[in-house]
């Protein structure tokens, strides 16, 4: 029985390096690096900085949704990305929540 508990860990443990030395973990995209130009159309990027939005918004502990709030985080994201492409999303995004 114990053989059978040292073999399930050996094997868990090679299991687990195989995984997080995988090729697709290393070359997952870090999402605050993702820039306006990464997006193909209008509809991901606004979906994309509405999501940090709400990431943001946890990070901040701020549970309150505010619509207005939100739109104006979208309609100033919109605009930066369309003045400055190669601007990473998450940045934009950290500048106007920014106090």
């Amino acid at each position: 029985m114990k053989s059978r508990y040292k073999i399930l860990i050996v094997f868990s443990f090679i299991t687990s390096l195989f995984t997080f030395t995988s090729p697709l973990v290393a070359e997952e995209v870090y999402f605050k690096n993702i820039t306006c130009s990464a997006f193909d159309n209008t509809d991901e990027l606004m979906s994309f900085a509405f999501w940090l939005d709400g990431y943001f918004s946890g990070a901040l502990k701020k549970q309150v949704i505010n619509e207005k709030g939100i739109e104006f985080i979208l309609e100033k994201t919109l605009a930066a990305c369309q003045n400055n492409p190669k601007k990473a999303v998450f940045q934009i995004i950290h500048d106007l929540k920014s106090p």
